[in-house]
């Protein structure tokens, strides 16, 4: 008896992935999902071969760079949005009318 495929699993990729994910479903005429099943159980299987091993750490690096890409572009999103509140319009909770002697 083959075992219920009940479970889920979202895997981003990129659109040349996907694109060679369904190439190569459509030339062995299965669909994309029974392919990408496929080579997962695969890789699952030969997780010490080392040609395996290199493609995970390929991976983990891209995800960390991807990350590292993201932290940056919001700190310096926060840090602009932070830098514009205080520009002296009275947006920022300050009365722009008060004069450097505090009159």
């Amino acid at each position: 008896m083959t075992p219920e495929l009940s479970a889920r699993q979202t895997v981003p990729m990129t659109k040349t992935d996907k694109r060679e994910l369904h190439r190569s479903a459509a030339d062995l005429e299965i669909s994309p999902g029974l392919l990408a099943r496929a080579l997962i159980r695969a890789g699952l299987s030969d997780l010490e071969r080392a040609e395996v091993a290199a493609h995970i750490a390929a991976e983990s690096q891209a995800a960390q760079d991807r990350w590292s890409r993201a932290g940056r572009k919001a700190i310096t999103a926060r840090y602009a949005k932070s830098t514009n509140k205080n520009d002296g319009d009275g947006d920022d909770g300050t009365d722009e009318r008060i004069s450097e002697d505090g009159e």
